[in-house]
C-alpha cells in the first residue's frame, strides 16, 4: 500500500505547472508599454540586432495601431515558455490585455547569449472586439445533451485510470497499475 501511495504522489506531482519567470513577465510587460505608448526609441534600446535592422519605424506605428491607447483594466499571462541550448535561452511570454474598446493579445520573444543580458528578438500583436473575445470563452451556456456528455467522459477518463491503478496495487499487479497511473498524468 505504501508503494501505492508514493507512486500515486509522484504521479499527481508531475502534473504541477510552474510559473512565469517574474523577470521575464516584467520585460514583456515593458515591451508593451513601449509599442502602446509609441516609445519605439526605448523598445529598440531593449531589442537584439537582427530584430532592429529587420523591423523599421513604419512597423512599429502599425504595431502600435493594434494596441489600445488606455491603460489596460486587466492583464493576464495566457502561456509561457522557455527554450535553452547550450549558449542561447529563449523564453516566450503571451499576454492578454483587456481594454475598453478591445481585447489585445501580446507576446514577446527574449534571448540571452550565455550569461548575457536578455534582449527582445521578437514581437506579435493582435486584437479583438470584446464581444469576439466573449465568443471563445469557455460557458457551459447553450450546450447539446453530447456536449455535456464528452465533458462528462473527459473527467470520467482519468478517474477511471485512477480506480484501475487503486484496483491493481489492491491485487499487486505492479506493471498494471504503473500503466493505469501513466493514463492518469496523461
Amino acid at each position: 500500500m505504501r508503494i501505492l501511495v508514493l507512486l500515486l504522489a509522484l504521479a499527481l506531482a508531475s502534473c504541477g505547472v510552474g510559473s512565469v519567470d517574474p523577470e521575464r513577465d516584467t520585460q514583456a510587460r515593458d515591451v508593451y508599454e513601449h509599442v502602446r505608448l509609441g516609445d519605439f526609441d526605448a523598445l529598440r534600446s531593449s531589442m537584439t540586432d537582427a530584430a532592429n535592422a529587420n523591423t523599421t519605424d513604419e512597423q512599429l506605428q502599425s504595431m502600435r495601431e493594434y494596441a489600445a491607447l488606455d491603460t489596460p483594466s486587466e492583464t493576464r499571462v495566457l502561456s509561457w515558455q522557455w527554450n535553452t541550448t547550450s549558449d542561447l535561452s529563449a523564453y516566450e511570454v503571451v499576454h492578454e490585455y483587456d481594454h475598453q474598446q478591445k481585447v489585445v493579445q501580446f507576446s514577446a520573444l527574449m534571448v540571452r547569449q550565455g550569461e548575457g543580458p536578455w534582449l527582445v528578438e521578437r514581437v506579435h500583436i493582435n486584437h479583438f472586439s470584446p464581444a469576439e473575445a466573449a465568443l471563445t470563452a469557455f460557458t457551459l451556456q447553450g450546450k447539446t445533451p453530447l456536449h455535456y456528455g464528452v465533458l462528462a467522459l473527459a473527467v470520467l477518463a482519468p478517474l477511471f485510470c485512477l480506480f484501475t491503478a487503486v484496483v491493481a496495487g489492491w491485487r499487486r499487479r505492479w506493471v498494471w497499475m504503473i500503466v493505469s497511473l501513466f493514463g492518469v498524468v496523461s
